[in-house]
């Protein structure tokens, strides 16, 4: 470590890396540690709000617009500053110069992405996080440092870094955009701090809320929504015994509100009627096999039988069949397979985790004096551990935000169903089992999405587990199969009992409920 230290700022190897220099603060000190620590926290930081939602309020504030331009006037600036040493002859520090500008470049490109991405949510009408303008000053210390350093002496600090004149001429540029940004910020008053834990919007006595504005974790970072920070005001509410209203609770996102799902799904379902209602056109309709009445794609007469089938479609959509699942499939399958690669994720870090741990006793058990290796081992199983934990529990939290959607949309369809057909096929049902088809099907339906991704993963995990006692243990595994094969078996029939019973449980229950409805209308004649 010492000689690549020595090596990168030019320093002698009994002190690669003096704090103090020549009467003022070392070169390499204030280029690693009060330049290139800030603008790496800059860039960690404003990553994370990278993928923070838009909102439609477009009146975000002029603050915004001046600290966009003065983050990617910064980009240029280290630009040409990087560009430029390239043309130095025998620069012995060009290492350490390319490191800096090379973290300054993608910090402040990454903090334009950033401002731009907040400007357009929530944050708009705010100074949007406080880190951020933390971190985008705290490198102006360094620039200080450095300028006063070079005035002491003369020349540029450490080396002979281009001429003196444009050297002064960017750093001084770069304090100036600096102070800039702090000046923008003290002469924005925005109306209200989105981070603090009254945050709005929350429920008003019922009423939508105002356009533009985000709830929950729609306007949180990717670490806050990782770590469940967005929760905080909620938690903070109900501990201090505040949510006894309606209106103390966060508003659901709008993905989530029953009004968007109900439209997505529709769409879906009429995309797979009038796919289905095509299909079976195309089958009625058979070509002659003359060649000179060839179809062609864009003919006047296959635009008139396209639209003469969605037209039928659409009109009476009620008179094609299509497949629940195939409709659940459309509007929420991609992101519901997707989420199987969380699965994935964390179940191999999950057998990480032990295969870690093993070398890890056994680099103990040999009494190597190698402790890089045993850190590094340490390091791996809690990172592993970590990691792995945090990806299961984020595919469970949204495995459920997905059941939650399908839940809202199927009552909304079977709601809107039973709206819209006539009196006569509405009669063959009684609101009992209206009901249920809302409650109990409902949730039978739902209730697949959190074992669908198991059917593929036990095996999975059965098959590694195997492998490694096979590692462990020898043969001897053979048991540790067989028992598992019979406590498959023996599942089968446990569920098979069960899927029975509850085909007995819902026929009772729509006998109870047609019995109730009887009963009332009986009390009311």
């Amino acid at each position: 470590m010492a000689d690549f230290l020595a090596a990168l700022c030019d320093t002698d190897r009994l002190n690669p890396f003096p704090v103090w220099y020549n009467g003022s603060v070392g070169y390499c000190f204030t280029q690693l540690v009060l330049n290139v620590l800030p603008n790496i926290a800059l860039a960690f930081a404003s990553a994370c709000y990278l993928n923070t939602p838009r909102s439609r309020w477009q009146n975000f504030t002029w603050s915004w617009e001046c600290r966009i331009i003065i983050s990617f006037v910064m980009v240029a600036l280290f630009l040409i500053d990087g560009l430029t040493i390239i043309f130095i002859p025998n620069l012995r520090t060009l290492w350490l110069e390319v490191l800096v500008d090379s973290v300054a470049v993608i910090a402040w490109l990454v903090h334009g992405l950033a401002a731009i991405a907040l400007s357009k949510s929530q944050y708009g009408p705010s100074l949007g996080p406080a880190i951020l303008p933390f971190f985008a000053v705290l490198s102006a210390p360094a620039l200080i440092i450095i300028l006063i350093g070079d005035c002491q002496h003369g020349r540029i600090t450490c080396s002979e870094y281009l001429s003196g004149w444009l050297r002064f001429i960017l750093i001084c540029a770069e304090l100036t955009l600096l102070l800039a940004y702090v000046v923008v910020l003290v002469a924005s008053h925005p109306a209200r701090d989105d981070l603090s834990s009254e945050r709005e919007p929350l429920l008003q006595g019922g009423t939508a809320a105002p356009e533009g504005q985000m709830v929950a974790e729609d306007g949180a970072s990717w670490i806050s929504c990782l770590f469940y920070f967005w929760m905080n005001p909620l938690m903070k509410r109900g501990h201090n015994r505040q949510l006894s209203q309606p209106d103390n609770v966060f508003q659901l996102p709008p993905k989530l509100r029953t009004h968007n799902i109900e439209e997505h799904f529709r769409k879906c379902w009429r995309a797979c009627v009038l796919a289905k209602a095509s299909s079976k056109k195309n089958k009625q309709y058979k070509p002659k096999p003359d060649g000179s009445q060839r179809i062609r794609r864009n003919s006047q007469s296959d635009r008139r039988r396209s639209e003469e089938s969605q037209e039928e479609a659409t009109s009476a959509d009620t008179d094609v069949e299509v497949k629940l699942h195939s409709v659940l499939h459309k509007a929420f399958g991609c992101h519901y397979y997707c989420l199987g690669l969380l699965k994935f994720a964390g179940n191999m870090l999950a057998f990480a985790g032990p295969l870690l741990l093993n070398l890890l006793l056994s680099f103990m058990e040999s009494g190597t004096k190698q402790i890089t290796r045993g850190i590094w081992y340490t390091l791996g199983l809690f990172l592993s551990t970590f990691i792995g934990a945090i990806l299961l529990n984020q595919f469970n939290y949204r495995v459920m935000k997905v059941c939650l959607l399908v839940r809202s949309a199927i009552i909304s369809a079977i709601y809107r169903k039973a709206l819209r057909i006539n009196a006569t096929t509405l009669s063959k049902f009684s609101v009992g089992e209206i009901v249920n088809f809302m409650s109990t099907d409902t949730d039978r339906t739902v209730n697949f999405f959190p074992s669908f991704h198991e059917v593929w993963s036990l095996p999975f995990q059965f098959s590694i587990a195997l492998y490694l006692l096979y590692q462990q243990v020898g043969v001897a595994f053979v048991g540790a199969l067989v028992l598992g094969l019979l406590l498959v078996a023996l599942n089968k029939i446990i569920a098979t009992v069960i899927m029975e019973n509850n085909k007995k449980l819902l026929g009772h229950k729509d006998s109870r409920v047609r019995a109730e409805q009887e009963m009332s209308e009986a009390g009311n004649l």
